[in-house]
């Protein structure tokens, strides 16, 4: 039994020499990520979508989508976004307003975005763009809940209140008239 484990150890202290290695080179490298803040929150209308005709993977939300290549992983990043690697040095991004510099800075999106580094393709529509020097976070537009149907309702249950009230009081008048009455 100890034979065997012995014989694992110095292949497990080369591996992860060779890991270590590698490693502190690429820690070297600025990792530069496009991160879309929520993607993993289904219910936000986040939906994945395999591209295998022309070898991408999308994800697709209401206001936007990113395109990547199947051989790009995606990674979480924070509670429930999902990141992926970016090249800063290819990055182009042109918009209704002319070029967009992906200076550091948080940009509100309020007419359409296309975002490239010639291997990830985003285009979004609204919401915020935050750059920073570690890369490039998406976040989406607040959702606004349309109060029309509270007030609809507010006003069904007066409505209904009111109706309610006059026909207490004209049946509570009905039963005083005969009451006053003389019986004959």
């Amino acid at each position: 039994m100890n034979t065997n484990r012995s014989r694992r150890r110095p292949q497990s202290v080369v591996a992860g020499m060779c890991l270590l290695v590698c490693c502190s080179a690429w820690a070297g490298a600025e990792p530069f990520v496009f991160v879309v803040e929520a993607a993993r929150d289904t219910s936000g209308g986040f939906r994945a979508l395999a591209l295998p005709e022309v070898g991408r993977r999308a994800l697709v939300w209401p206001e936007g989508v990113v395109t990547v290549p199947d051989s790009l992983p995606w990674f979480e990043f924070g509670a429930a976004g999902l990141a992926c690697a970016l090249q800063p040095a290819a990055l182009v991004g042109i918009g209704a307003g002319g070029r967009f510099t992906a200076t550091a800075g948080s940009y509100r999106l309020d007419t359409p975005l296309l975002l490239t580094d010639d291997r990830v393709v985003a285009f979004m529509t609204a919401g915020w763009l935050d750059v920073a020097p570690g890369g490039v976070t998406y976040r989406r537009p607040a959702v606004r809940r349309d109060t029309r149907g509270d007030y609809a309702i507010l006003a069904g249950l007066i409505l209904a209140t009111a109706v309610l009230l006059r026909a207490i009081r004209r049946r509570g008048g009905r039963s005083q008239d005969r009451a006053a009455r003389p019986r004959e």
